[in-house]
């Protein structure tokens, strides 16, 4: 009994650290996520036009001057990939995956909440077996596989899904407890 009243007591002391002074633990997250949104979108911009530059550099060289580059097919998939991954993040925290609502938007408010839920704890789940793998295959790739003319470990590639796949876990945790405070909210207004 003792060490159960010690975690909560533990747990009641974190919560009011993390939570600022004035600031609801909602407010602190929606925060932290508005933060990494804007990382990525900045760094995704940063990456599409590196992208552009080199891809344009290898067309000049080879068409222009005959001369190809061996590099910038290499450094193009790279930033492709973490472009990618960056941006699909973006996409989930703003919704904008493609998504068929024709069967839940016939559903009432409250059931689709709990299909929200379902849906996104399963979400949820994947990326959790997608980071541990990814971070599996970097731990194999990391001194082994190397790109041919960039010399960059596979492993940076791999990387970029770990990287997207925690904050993706952070988006979906947060769009989860969202949903579950949504069906608390419409439970209270049952008569």
């Amino acid at each position: 009994m003792y060490s159960k009243r010690r975690k909560s007591v533990l747990l009641d002391l974190l919560f009011k650290y993390l939570e600022l002074p004035g600031m609801s633990m909602k407010i602190l997250i929606q925060k932290i996520l508005s933060t990494i949104e804007k990382v990525e979108i900045f760094l995704s911009k940063i990456l599409l036009a590196a992208m552009i530059v080199v891809v344009a550099l290898q067309v000049f060289c080879r068409y222009l001057l005959n001369k190809p580059l061996s590099w910038p097919e290499e450094l193009s998939s790279f930033l492709l990939i973490w472009y990618t991954y960056l941006i699909a993040d973006v996409l989930l925290k703003r919704q904008g995956h493609v998504q068929i609502d024709f069967f839940t938007g016939k559903l009432s408010e409250k059931a689709q909440h709990i299909v929200s839920i379902g849906v996104n704890v399963y979400i949820l789940v994947f990326l959790v077996f997608l980071i541990v793998n990814s971070i599996k295959i970097e731990m194999l790739q990391i001194h082994h596989v190397v790109g041919a003319a960039l010399k960059i470990p596979k492993a940076f590639y791999t990387m970029a899904v770990t990287v997207s796949g925690i904050s993706m876990t952070l988006s979906i945790g947060y769009s989860i407890w969202l949903s579950f405070e949504k069906l608390n909210i419409l439970q209270l207004k049952r008569p």
